[in-house]
Protein backbone atom coordinates (compact mmCIF):
# COMPACT_ATOMS: atom_id res chain seq x y z
CA UNK A 1 0.00 0.00 0.00
CA UNK A 2 2.66 2.44 0.99
CA UNK A 3 4.53 1.89 -2.36
CA UNK A 4 1.41 2.89 -4.53
CA UNK A 5 1.72 5.94 -2.64
CA UNK A 6 5.24 7.24 -1.67
CA UNK A 7 6.78 5.39 -5.17
CA UNK A 8 3.83 5.91 -7.45
CA UNK A 9 5.82 8.69 -9.08
CA UNK A 10 9.61 6.97 -9.15
CA UNK A 11 11.01 5.30 -11.56
CA UNK A 12 11.28 1.50 -12.26
CA UNK A 13 14.56 1.78 -11.16
CA UNK A 14 14.02 2.80 -7.39
CA UNK A 15 10.97 1.09 -7.49
CA UNK A 16 13.49 -2.12 -8.18
CA UNK A 17 16.02 -1.09 -5.12
CA UNK A 18 13.25 -0.60 -3.03
CA UNK A 19 11.44 -4.21 -3.88
CA UNK A 20 14.58 -5.71 -3.64
CA UNK A 21 15.59 -4.11 0.30
CA UNK A 22 11.78 -4.93 1.18
CA UNK A 23 12.24 -8.55 0.23
CA UNK A 24 15.86 -9.52 1.91
CA UNK A 25 13.84 -7.23 5.10
CA UNK A 26 10.86 -9.82 5.21
CA UNK A 27 13.67 -12.92 4.67
CA UNK A 28 15.76 -11.38 7.38
CA UNK A 29 12.81 -11.50 9.66
CA UNK A 30 11.36 -14.68 8.36
CA UNK A 31 14.71 -16.37 9.41
CA UNK A 32 14.86 -14.51 12.88
CA UNK A 33 11.84 -15.42 13.53
CA UNK A 34 12.45 -19.53 12.81
CA UNK A 35 15.16 -18.71 14.86
CA UNK A 36 12.82 -17.32 17.75
CA UNK A 37 10.52 -20.40 17.31
CA UNK A 38 13.06 -23.05 17.97
CA UNK A 39 15.02 -21.57 20.67
CA UNK A 40 11.31 -20.87 22.67
CA UNK A 41 10.01 -24.66 21.87
CA UNK A 42 13.64 -25.84 23.44
CA UNK A 43 13.46 -23.77 26.81
CA UNK A 44 11.08 -21.41 26.71
CA UNK A 45 12.97 -19.13 29.81
CA UNK A 46 16.26 -19.91 28.66
CA UNK A 47 19.08 -17.90 27.31
CA UNK A 48 18.80 -18.73 23.68
CA UNK A 49 14.92 -18.23 23.51
CA UNK A 50 15.40 -14.76 25.32
CA UNK A 51 18.80 -13.58 23.39
CA UNK A 52 16.19 -14.58 19.81
CA UNK A 53 13.16 -12.84 21.02
CA UNK A 54 15.35 -9.21 21.81
CA UNK A 55 16.70 -9.82 18.34
CA UNK A 56 12.94 -9.11 16.92
CA UNK A 57 12.57 -6.28 19.24
CA UNK A 58 10.37 -8.63 21.83
CA UNK A 59 10.91 -7.56 25.35
CA UNK A 60 12.15 -10.83 26.81
CA UNK A 61 11.82 -12.09 30.77
CA UNK A 62 15.16 -11.98 31.42
CA UNK A 63 14.66 -12.82 35.34
CA UNK A 64 16.04 -16.28 35.31
CA UNK A 65 19.06 -15.20 33.16
CA UNK A 66 23.01 -14.93 34.65
CA UNK A 67 23.84 -10.82 34.66
CA UNK A 68 25.82 -11.89 31.50
CA UNK A 69 22.94 -13.27 29.76
CA UNK A 70 21.21 -10.10 30.56
CA UNK A 71 23.83 -7.94 29.43
CA UNK A 72 23.90 -9.75 26.07
CA UNK A 73 19.65 -9.77 25.67
CA UNK A 74 19.91 -6.32 26.43
CA UNK A 75 22.27 -5.22 23.49
CA UNK A 76 20.45 -7.43 21.00
CA UNK A 77 17.71 -5.42 21.82
CA UNK A 78 19.13 -2.04 21.53
CA UNK A 79 20.43 -3.21 17.76
CA UNK A 80 16.88 -5.02 17.09
CA UNK A 81 15.12 -3.88 13.96
CA UNK A 82 12.26 -2.69 15.44
CA UNK A 83 10.17 -1.33 12.30
CA UNK A 84 9.34 -5.28 11.42
CA UNK A 85 6.35 -4.83 13.39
Amino acid sequence: MWMKRYLANAGASVQSVVVSQEAERFRAYESAAIEYEKAYAAAPTGYPAALAAARLGIDPDTAPLTPDQRKAVHQAAREAQVAYL
